[in-house]
């Protein structure tokens, strides 16, 4: 029943998206039809622009929760957590990182969670490293959280730890987002 429900907001929503369009080209029609070819291709694509955002739904913007451990988490307006493991590799972070940097609203800070994760190769530290350049450039704070003894070893080896800070990296994501909450405030 839910997927029927959802089915129809999507046919009802790309519905009123071509109205719109027709609406919005059609009074240059009168005028020039390259005029109202170009104005409907501007507004199509200012609403694809809008559905891919709607359809990512970025929860930094609002706020949302993230689970642990059989529990949820509140994570406050402005902050992203990015959890990686095993099936989620630094290289996808890379990539969601350069997806973030083009959006409009920018999270103030990005917490990076290392669940699951024994080691760091050298790779690695460099894609974290060219990241955290990246994301100082636009004003982004990076926290670290489940940080063990041997990733933050791995830290102070490939020079992480005194770039990011030691007062950014934690042991659990509730640390990181209590710290997170206290620089978010208005």
């Amino acid at each position: 029943m839910n997927y029927y429900k959802n089915h129809k907001e999507k046919i009802l929503s790309i519905i009123k998206s071509v109205l719109f369009i027709i609406l919005i080209a059609f009074p240059f029609s009168f005028n020039d039809m390259p005029t109202s070819i170009y104005a409907a291709a501007i507004c199509t694509s200012i609403l694809f622009i809008r559905l891919a955002i709607q359809r990512l739904k970025p929860g930094y913007i609002n706020g949302y929760k993230a689970l642990h451990n059989d529990y949820e988490l509140n994570v406050p307006k402005r902050v992203e957590v990015f959890e990686l493991s095993n099936s989620v590799t630094m290289e996808i972070l890379y990539e969601y990182l350069g997806v973030l940097r083009t959006m409009a609203i920018h999270p103030k800070i990005l917490i990076i969670r290392f669940k699951q994760i024994t080691e760091i190769k050298p790779f690695e530290a460099h894609v974290l490293d060219e990241m955290i350049n990246r994301l100082s450039e636009n004003g982004i704070r990076i926290y670290l959280s489940d940080v063990d003894a041997n990733i933050e070893n791995q830290f102070i080896k490939f020079d992480i730890l005194r770039r990011i800070g030691e007062d950014k990296i934690f042991n659990k994501i509730d640390d990181a987002l209590k710290c997170a909450k206290k620089y978010t405030r208005p």
